[in-house]
């Protein structure tokens, strides 16, 4: 169970006899180009963002190219930017437009327009990125009667997801998979000087998933000091987790 736990679960954010090995097998990480074949937890103080203009500076105009900063400069990047409306063709014949509008962050979850301004972007490809969660609003918004802001929720499809069929069935029957990550500050550090444990631990129903992992972000290429250790749980231990908002830490991990 920690094998699988370590290889399937983390990844998947279900447990294995839930996920059908054809999504699983043959996939790849930025691990195996950018180092070594195996995930670890990412010490760099160049930030995860540095792999993302890695990637984007194979392709884009930069003002900037080194091994410590990156600086993208290409007009056709849009930054601080989110479409709000896609008109698109469900056959592929006609160009794509998308509408748009400037943003700005709030919090993790929150990127609401600055303004009531839009503007639109027409291009005869388009490849849409949007995660499975931001698709299946967008499905309830068409299926719904809310008179909610439909730009701070999820982009709106014209024509509708919902009027094709392959599409609506696709996101009417999959589920999103449950990841959470807690970090945890100790008065002392008490655990060896590692970055990953396995801790299969048995407890309420839960075998060997109570609390099965833990990242230690005290060593040597992290934050030496820090007596931080993040808990890393999947599936239905993470939606356990999760529900008990109103309960302080203590309770949920005593």
């Amino acid at each position: 169970r920690v094998i699988e736990y370590a290889w399937l679960d983390i990844e998947m954010g279900r447990a294995p006899w839930e996920v059908s090995a054809k999504h699983w097998f043959g996939g790849k990480t930025f691990s195996g180009e950018l180092g070594e074949a195996r995930d670890f937890l990412v010490f760099d103080d160049r930030s995860y963002l540095f792999l993302l203009k890695s990637k984007a500076s194979r392709v884009l105009d930069t003002s900037e190219n080194t091994d410590n900063e990156i600086v993208l400069k290409d007009d056709r990047l849009l930054l601080n930017t989110k479409i709000t409306k896609i008109y698109w063709d469900p056959d592929g014949e006609t160009n794509v437009t998308v509408t748009c509008c400037n943003t700005k962050k709030v919090n993790e979850y929150s990127f609401p327009c600055t303004d009531d301004s839009r503007y639109n972007v027409t291009t005869t490809d388009f490849v849409s990125t949007f995660s499975m969660g931001v698709l299946k609003n967008s499905l309830e918004l068409e299926l719904s009667s809310s008179s909610l802001n439909s730009d701070d929720i999820a982009p709106m499809f014209y024509p509708p997801l919902s009027s094709v069929g392959l599409i609506k069935n696709n996101l009417d029957n999959a589920d999103m998979g449950s990841l959470i990550k807690v970090f945890m500050q100790f008065k002392c550090k008490f655990w060896e000087d590692k970055e990953l444990f396995f801790t299969p631990y048995s407890k309420d129903g839960f075998q060997c998933d109570y609390a099965p992992t833990f990242f230690s972000l005290d060593g040597k290429k992290g934050h030496k000091g820090s007596n931080i250790l993040s808990l890393i749980t999947s599936g239905n231990r993470a939606q356990d987790l999760s529900k008990p908002a109103n309960q302080e830490p203590e309770m949920i991990y005593k």
